[in-house]
């Protein structure tokens, strides 16, 4: 599992470089490769230490969302159907 982890992170540490890079080319396409490989993980994750690694690396993958400006299908609704989370709302 650690082996895993630590090249999920060396994945990270590339796209984050290439970035760095200026160097955007399949960058989505990318973190959503990587953001899958850890989900699995952190259903097979056990130990407190494997579940703080995986917790790590799904906030690194955030971060990149964030700063990638990806599509968040859940705040596009919000904006667009401000009132879709009363129970009234159909």
């Amino acid at each position: 599992m650690k082996e895993e982890i630590q090249e999920l992170t060396k994945k990270l540490d590339l796209i984050e470089g290439q970035v760095e890079n200026g160097d955007f080319e399949d960058f989505e396409e990318n973190v959503l490769e990587v953001e899958e490989q850890v989900m699995e993980l952190e259903e097979q994750a056990f130990e407190d230490t494997e579940i703080a690694l995986v917790n790590s690396l799904i906030n690194r993958i955030k971060e990149l969302k964030k700063e990638g400006d990806f599509y968040d299908e859940k705040a596009e609704l919000d904006r667009m159907f401000p009132n879709g989370q009363d129970p009234d709302f159909d």
